[in-house]
């Protein structure tokens, strides 16, 4: 049972990773063109793990029309879900709220390019959440 919620976990954790990436690169639209495996190597360094990152790829183009075949960018549909999953951290309790003002690790700040005042997570999904809130 553990090494399947470890795989759910590494699955799970790389499908948000893609979109995310894709979502932040493509300013927060769908349809439009962005590379996003090199930083996503970048981001993993030597863990990253190239079976995984081409299953996912196909699991969110194929099972569930979110991307294209080649992660390259989000349909109508991965910007929908992606969209109303960021959603959801709006209805943070506090102590969720607490959990997420952890400072960022220098990587994952560097992978989604923003700002320097977006050094918490909870200042990363604030920030997700406001590009959201534009489109």
């Amino acid at each position: 049972m553990k090494k399947a919620l470890t795989l759910l976990e590494a699955n799970e954790l790389m499908r948000h990773i893609i979109l995310f990436k894709l979502y932040v690169e493509s300013e927060g639209s769908a349809m439009q063109h962005c590379n996003i495996q090199k930083s996503i190597e970048e981001l993993y360094a030597s863990d990253f793990n190239k079976e995984l990152f081409f299953v996912n790829k196909r699991y969110l183009n194929v099972n569930k029309n979110y991307i294209d075949r080649n992660a390259s960018f989000l349909t109508y549909e991965g910007l929908d879900y992606f969209e109303q999953w960021l959603k959801s951290f709006e209805k943070l309790s506090s102590e969720e709220v607490l959990l997420l003002e952890k400072e960022l690790p220098k990587p994952i700040f560097d992978f989604f390019k923003f700002s320097k005042e977006t050094t918490t997570v909870l200042s990363f999904v604030n920030q997700i959440l406001k590009l959201a809130d534009r489109f």
